[in-house]
């Protein structure tokens, strides 16, 4: 391998759920898949593949959180580099 994986995975920011907590934002358990597609990933497997946690139980109840954790998938995306399978076979296509 040429690059490792991240150390942890990607996850979303989310709402504490009682009234005494819900004031206070933490990181979730995995991106609902409404928002791996609004980020414009192909499918929540690459999703998994690249690093980025993905729970399929979740839903988006609030539009400022989804496009808050959708921001931060692309943001992610932009910053990830990834190599193609046949990268190691043709090194004139790695970047430097």
């Amino acid at each position: 391998a040429i690059a490792p994986l991240p150390l942890q995975k990607l996850r979303p920011l989310v709402h504490c759920p009682t009234q005494r907590y819900n004031m206070k934002v933490r990181l979730g358990r995995g991106f609902s898949l409404e928002e791996i597609k609004g980020a414009g990933l192909e499918s929540a497997a690459y999703a998994r593949s690249v690093g980025i946690a993905v729970d399929k139980r979740r839903t988006n109840k609030s539009e400022e959180s989804y496009a808050a954790n959708v921001d931060r998938l692309k943001a992610y995306m932009a910053n990830l580099v990834v190599l193609s399978s046949n990268a190691a076979e043709d090194p004139s296509d790695v970047p430097a």
